[in-house]
């Protein structure tokens, strides 16, 4: 597994646990809350058997009723949580796709995002940086055919051997620069 996947992974796993352990931890907040003054009572009943049996009745059609709504909450809380993780982690696996391009020297813009996706406003600003870096290389690009230019008019000029050795050693120079452009992928 690759360290991006890897990172998605992760993030997934903690996002999903800080979801559920926060219902979770209400769930138990709250039944303490709600069971606690139930638990009192049965205290104070004494020896009422009649007392005791209705309490006991309700503490039990209580915890019946609370903990299915309780695994709801957490499955409800789990179910939000993947589509926030989709939400998320699409438009950064489209930003990777870009810096791996921008690695090889490729400008790759940004694939439109989902409507509902998080990080528009961060692929614009991508974009607009990619388009400024194929700006500036399309501008160096030009740049270096002037210079080709011009050492084969020098050339043409000079016959001198340390000239053409100069204008060869120009010209690798040139085709190494040229080689690093980045280039519209």
């Amino acid at each position: 597994m690759n360290a991006s996947k890897r990172s998605l992974s992760t993030f997934r796993i903690h996002l999903l646990l800080t979801a559920a352990c926060a219902i979770v931890g209400f769930a138990i907040v709250i039944a303490a809350a709600m069971f606690a003054p139930l638990f009192t009572l049965l205290d104070r009943a004494g020896d009422d058997r009649v007392a005791i049996g209705g309490i006991a009745d309700y503490i039990i059609y209580l915890h019946s009723s609370y903990w299915p709504v309780v695994a709801v909450m957490v499955a409800a809380s789990v179910v939000s949580g993947m589509l926030m993780f989709r939400k998320m982690s699409q438009p950064l696996v489209r930003f990777l796709e870009s810096f791996r391009g921008l690695e090889r020297g490729e400008i790759r813009e940004i694939r439109s995002l989902r409507r509902a996706d998080y990080l528009h406003p961060e692929a614009e600003a991508l974009n607009t940086a990619l388009c400024a870096i194929l700006a500036r290389a399309e501008a160096d690009e030009q740049d270096l055919i002037r210079i080709e230019k011009a050492l084969h008019e020098l050339s043409q000029w000079v016959q001198e051997p340390r000239a053409t050795e100069a204008v060869s050693d120009s010209r690798d120079a040139l085709e190494s620069l040229r080689s690093r452009l980045p280039r519209r992928a």
